[in-house]
């Protein structure tokens, strides 16, 4: 009955029938007699082994075939697979530079350097002595290399370094100031945090000045960097830091990639605070931080020594020169 009524169907018009026949198979349209060809027949055998059926059981399918007739279903689909492809990915982890970090924190607050002139509106960083003779002890005791900075204004050694014992029968010292400063530093060499790098360099310009001990600088250089070598240990932690900084020991911080390219320059260095003080029994002689500016810094304020005299009074703290 099904083939009757399908051949009772009227035949459609010629133009019509090869768009029909086009859409489905365009090479049987434009030549019917290729599937008598042995070759054609070859590549339909092989397209059906590569591009098998669809099954129209699958959910899937089903979904695809209303997707081509509902673009908006289409759009669905492509969004799902393309969640359900894209690979998650963890977040890059960008390592934060620490002497960066170090110095950006710094630069939030003031510094303090003490000394006993008053009026200085830019703390320099003095000018190397002249030596007498390569072996002058006194070479580099100008801390030519870097100025001294605390970071806490209740530091006893402020107050130590902000006087100055002079001649004159009438008074035997004359009163200087500390100055306020807000440092600007890019990078700051963490004494008590040495990274294995920055380690090797400096073990191995130690060893370059111990093997040339002439000049005394060199020496002096040497005993500077085995000490931040060793800030950490317990026969070393109580000095805390070099006393003097000469130009010569600035200068394997600041040009650290000309002779190590993989390491990067400093402009300040930091030191925690100091365990062995000989005053203690006198009072509260507790020190901050040091950090040791490699870079002439500009002042902030200026606090004259008869105020800080009131500041450490008012906090019942020891200050040398009380007693």
């Amino acid at each position: 009955m099904e083939q009757r009524q399908q051949e009772l169907k009227p035949a459609l018009p010629e133009w019509q029938q090869f768009l029909f026949n086009f859409k489905n198979n365009p090479l049987t349209a434009v030549n019917p007699e290729i599937v008598n060809d042995p070759s054609y027949q070859k590549i339909q055998e092989i397209a059906k082994t590569v591009f098998p059926a669809v099954d129209p059981r699958d959910p899937l399918n089903q979904i695809q075939t209303a997707a081509s007739k509902d673009p908006r279903i289409g759009g669905i689909i492509a969004a799902a697979k393309l969640l359900k492809n894209k690979k998650r990915k963890a977040p890059a982890v960008i390592k934060k530079d620490p002497g960066e970090q170090l110095a950006k924190k710094l630069n939030k607050n003031e510094l303090y350097h003490a000394s006993p002139t008053s009026g200085i509106e830019t703390l320099k960083i003095p000018k190397p002595l002249p030596r007498r003779s390569d072996w002058d002890m006194g070479y580099g005791r100008q801390s030519s290399g870097g100025i001294y900075t605390t970071t806490g204004i209740m530091d006893p050694r402020l107050m130590l370094h902000s006087k100055r014992k002079v001649s004159n029968p009438n008074t035997d010292t004359t009163l200087g100031s500390v100055y306020a400063t807000k440092p600007k530093f890019e990078r700051t060499f963490d004494a008590q945090k040495i990274d294995p790098a920055m380690r090797e360099y400096l073990e191995t310009m130690l060893r370059r000045k111990e093997g040339n001990p002439s000049p005394i600088g060199n020496r002096q250089t040497a005993a500077a960097i085995d000490q931040i070598l060793n800030i950490n240990s317990k026969s070393n932690r109580g000095l805390g830091y070099p006393t003097y900084a000469s130009d010569d020991l600035a200068n394997i911080f600041k040009e650290i990639d000309f002779l190590s390219p993989n390491l990067k320059n400093y402009d300040s260095l930091f030191f925690g605070p100091r365990t062995r003080t000989s005053r203690k029994s006198s009072g509260d002689y507790a020190e901050s931080d040091t950090v040791l500016s490699l870079k002439d810094l500009n002042v902030s304020r200026e606090i004259p020594y008869e105020e800080m005299v009131e500041l450490f009074e008012k906090a019942g703290r020891y200050y040398p020169g009380k007693y």
